[in-house]
């Protein structure tokens, strides 16, 4: 974890089940001040990295998934935003990328947009723009499935409702803001607002106000659930958290004299719904995955900014179906869930989110799979920062010979299909039919490969010289899954450790034909499957 401060960014790593040591030195974070932060994977490569803001903007620290940290804010985009006092990370565009927030005190809010090739560009700004705050809190609060804003000022918020022009206020006269979060204390599904305020007249009327989502307006009940009664001196953290597991959001405040703990007195007379992730390819905390619950007409999401999820479902003891979305597009659905006091755990699926379009040829009998395609033709992929990876526009696929091929319904029947999260651009599709002799191979050029790109053309070989022996870097025999065509493919190498994903050890394989004659014409015809690690 970081503690962040005037005083410098601290960051600690945990060593034992109840040790933390310092690691700011190693993560390269000495001397460095803020005023506030969040945890964002931006580049969704499965660590969190570190947005920072204080006196001179907002800085962005990229996790380089050893143990340190470079600052990229130049890099990615992230520079003009001037003073800013809070910045908060979710996906307010709805494209899966996590955007930034940046509340700039008394200037307008701004919003980093997420362009997805470790860039960020400012959202341009109709109908005007964003209010000024000194911290915004994010998430779905009206249960629409978007994000929406709450941007609190010195003496109250305005929310802002994400596709609408409705906006609310809340007035907190009187006092100055603290700290803010948001948690749904009475478990009716509806995300409150709870607001640690500091008194302008006397310290010892310090203390916390809650204001209750009722669906189209936020009334204040600070007297209705006993915290107008409570004074609370120099708050620095608002943590909600079920501490005594009984089923509602009890509240943990961090204040200059040590840590204060209010508990929920009857929260539970509703249902509380608990989310544990466990991650694999996104980052550890599971900070930024979308949640969705429905049940009948019931329906409310969530962006997860914390380790506890915890989701009031109101009565409900069952629901229609709980729906993750982890940051890389992956999608993992329970039907039916029970809701209990247990929490319901959620382990990422280790499955690409992307691929490229699926080809199937009808073979008499069913479609059958043949090939992905387009491998090398993806627009807009990034290389590395501001570099795309050129594409290779034209491709031959060899479906196979005539006989496994058959008309159906008098007609040649393919299907091109974009099963995962890319979207299929064709300009051009035919079908060619090849006339040639049978001790005769047709073969296309086209290979997966950076540019220059061979001609894509297709070439007739004669006389097959079949391998005879494979030696390959690591030992192991591979000659019989090569020599023949038979969907029996070669073994990678071994797989890279973390952080790398989708990586083998460098593997060399020596091919052995027998005697070769080097004045004749020779082509090494190969058929291969590339499996990626990541979409």
């Amino acid at each position: 974890f970081a503690v962040i401060g005037s005083a410098g960014v601290r960051l600690f790593r945990r060593a034992a089940a109840r040790r933390f040591e310092e690691a700011t030195e190693h993560a390269g974070l000495t001397g460095i001040t803020a005023g506030g932060g969040c945890w964002v994977d931006f580049e969704h490569d499965g660590d969190l990295d570190l947005a920072l803001v204080g006196a001179d903007g907002l800085r962005l620290w990229q996790n380089n998934g050893n143990g340190t940290f470079r600052e990229v804010t130049e890099d990615v985009g992230l520079t003009g935003t001037g003073p800013a006092a809070d910045v908060a990370a979710a996906d307010v565009d709805g494209n899966t990328a996590v955007d930034l927030v940046v509340a700039r005190g008394g200037r307008p809010t701004v919003v980093w947009l997420n362009l997805r090739a470790g860039t960020f560009a400012r959202m341009a700004e109709p109908p005007g723009p964003w209010p000024a705050a000194e911290r915004v809190l994010l998430n779905d609060l009206n249960n629409d499935g978007r994000t929406d804003a709450v941007l609190l000022r010195a003496d109250g918020a305005d929310i802002r409702f994400s596709g609408s022009a409705n906006r609310l206020t809340l007035s907190c006269e009187g006092a100055a803001l603290r700290d803010a979060v948001l948690l749904d204390y009475d478990n009716d599904g509806r995300l409150d607002v709870l607001v640690a305020v500091r008194s302008k007249t006397a310290a010892e009327t310090d203390g916390l106000r809650l204001f209750r989502n009722e669906g189209g307006a936020f009334p204040e009940v600070s007297t209705d659930v006993g915290l107008a009664e409570i004074s609370v001196a120099g708050v620095h953290r608002l943590i909600p958290l079920d501490a005594d597991a009984d089923g509602d959001s009890d509240l943990l405040v961090l204040t200059e004299t040590g840590l204060r703990v209010f508990r929920n007195e009857g929260g539970n007379r509703r249902r509380q719904l608990k989310v544990r992730l466990a991650t694999i390819k996104t980052n550890p905390s599971g900070y930024g995955t979308h949640l969705e619950v429905r049940a009948g007409s019931f329906w409310l999401t969530r962006t997860v900014s914390d380790r506890a999820v915890e989701i009031g479902v109101g009565e409900r003891e069952q629901l229609d179906a709980l729906q993750v979305v982890w940051t890389n597009g992956v999608v993992d659905n329970l039907v039916k869930p029970r809701v209990t006091s247990e929490p319901i755990t959620f382990v990422e699926k280790n499955v690409a989110a992307g691929s490229c379009p699926f080809l199937y040829a009808w073979d008499g009998a069913r479609f059958r799979f043949v090939t992905d395609i387009l491998g090398n033709a993806p627009i807009g992929l990034p290389l590395r920062r501001g570099v795309m990876l050129p594409a290779d526009a034209d491709e031959i696929v060899t479906i196979g010979p005539a006989e496994v091929f058959p008309p159906k319904d008098g007609a040649y029947t393919v299907v091109v299909t974009d099963e995962f999260r890319e979207v299929l651009y064709l300009d051009q599709a035919k079908l060619i039919a090849v006339d040639h002799p049978p001790d005769v191979e047709v073969h296309p050029t086209d290979k997966l490969m950076p540019a220059p790109f061979p001609p894509s053309e297709v070439v007739a070989l004669r006389n097959p010289r079949l391998l005879q022996r494979c030696t390959s870097s690591d030992g192991m025999e591979r000659t019989q899954r090569l020599r023949y065509l038979d969907g029996r493919f070669a073994d990678a190498g071994d797989p890279l450790p973390p952080p790398y994903r989708g990586m083998c050890r460098p593997l060399t394989l020596t091919l052995d034909f027998g005697p070769l004659d080097p004045n004749a014409p020779l082509m090494l015809a190969m058929t291969g499957w590339l499996q990626y690690g990541d979409g």
